[in-house]
């Protein structure tokens, strides 16, 4: 890892590159709010890691500092988001503590420890300047095993992947939800993909997940399907597809 970190916060991106941000440079994590004496300094710079090929990336800077109670969250559009952090009010304690704000207070003259704002990144795959693959209509409710269609408005014969990745939540720097699963292809006409779901719930949890088309590497802007328990069904796929 490029950058070494204290409470880090990894995202799962769509192409199955891993993203790692947020943190601070050494200390402990946890504490109240406001009490910024645990972790020191906020680490602004963003790594990706590509597990199929063992490196790793270093991306632009984040603009907010992310430390306590901070988290990231990938988007169906393939962006990802930052959010929290209640140490922000860290410049009233390094590197020599301001005796008139600390402990935290409120006051004017103080640092507010809870951060409120967002922001939004945009990882490479978006900033590659290809067309973005984009899905029509999809079967919303999919039973596992099912053969299920996915209708195309780009050409589906170009699409190389399809990955689903579960809408997810994270507290604490951890996010017990992300998992990728890639879904198997079965045939293709130049508008439609047939698709094979999850074996079982073993493999993808039920509930809502993002499903990503992928052509060269760059997705599309995710459809929300639900993997459920249910009777399998099998849609019908057109001769020569």
């Amino acid at each position: 890892m490029p950058t070494p970190r204290l409470m880090p916060v990894n995202v799962l991106l769509s192409d199955g590159t891993i993203l790692y941000l947020n943190g601070a440079t050494w200390g402990q994590a946890g504490g109240n709010s406001g009490q910024v004496q645990y972790a020191y300094p906020p680490i602004f710079s963003i790594d990706l890691f590509d597990p199929r090929t063992n490196r790793w990336t270093s991306l632009a800077n984040m603009t907010i500092p992310r430390l306590y109670h901070s988290g990231a969250l990938l988007l169906p559009s393939g962006h990802v988001i930052t959010t929290g952090s209640e140490m922000q009010n860290y410049e009233d304690f390094w590197p020599v503590p301001n005796e008139a704000c600390w402990p935290a207070r409120e006051d004017a003259a103080c640092k507010d420890p809870f951060e409120r704002r967002i922001e939004r990144f945009a990882p490479p795959y978006l900033q590659t300047g290809w067309e973005r693959p984009l899905m029509g209509q999809v079967t919303y409710r999919v039973t596992y095993g099912s053969l299920f269609k996915i209708n195309m408005v780009s050409d589906a014969l170009k699409i190389d992947t399809l990955n689903a990745i579960p809408y997810s939540t994270t507290t604490h720097g951890i996010n017990t939800d992300q998992r990728q699963v890639e879904l198997e292809i079965m045939a293709k006409t130049d508008t439609a993909l047939y698709v094979r779901a999850p074996r079982s719930g073993g493999i993808a949890p039920p509930g809502h997940w993002m499903l990503f088309a992928l052509e060269r590497g760059v997705p599309g802007v995710a459809k929300t399907v639900l993997f459920t328990n249910g009777e399998k069904s099998e849609v019908e796929v057109p001769k020569g597809a």
